[in-house]
């Protein structure tokens, strides 16, 4: 809609928001765009490098290596905002989809961490199953 109503080709549209909502109303159509341009974006290397995420000593490690993987420093921090802040001030990034992708993965490192179950980049968090005895109330 903003690219018609604008009269240019569709193309990348980046929302900076506190409070960004898809109403159900809009589900289906938000599906339909999805369905038919969600494919086209492309996964590339960011030339700034890229984060090996791992736990270690209580806290969430980011190591920055070089696009040939040489390490080139680390950031450390208890949370993922603590991480991503240090992060942001380095100007690491280059990349929106790297970005986000290191974002989704630091929030997950932060959720094993405190937790207390293994974090493993790029993989889904693996949930313990913990079984508790129903209790019956009694009236």
């Amino acid at each position: 809609m903003v690219a018609d109503g604008a009269g240019v080709e569709l193309g990348p549209l980046t929302t900076i928001s506190c409070s960004a909502h898809i109403y159900a109303d809009c589900f289906e159509p938000a599906q339909e765009i999805i369905a038919e341009h969600g494919k086209k974006v492309r996964c590339r290397w960011d030339p700034r490098g890229n984060y090996i995420i791992s736990l270690a000593n209580g806290k969430i490690k980011a190591q920055l290596n070089s696009p040939s993987g040489i390490p080139l420093t680390e950031f450390w921090g208890r949370s993922a905002a603590e991480v991503l802040h240090e992060v942001a001030r380095h100007h690491s990034i280059s990349d929106t989809m790297h970005a986000m992708d290191l974002g989704a993965q630091l929030q997950n490192a932060e959720i094993a961490l405190n937790l207390g179950i293994e974090f493993k980049q790029d993989n889904p968090l693996q949930f313990p199953v913990v079984l508790k005895k129903a209790k019956t109330a009694t009236c």
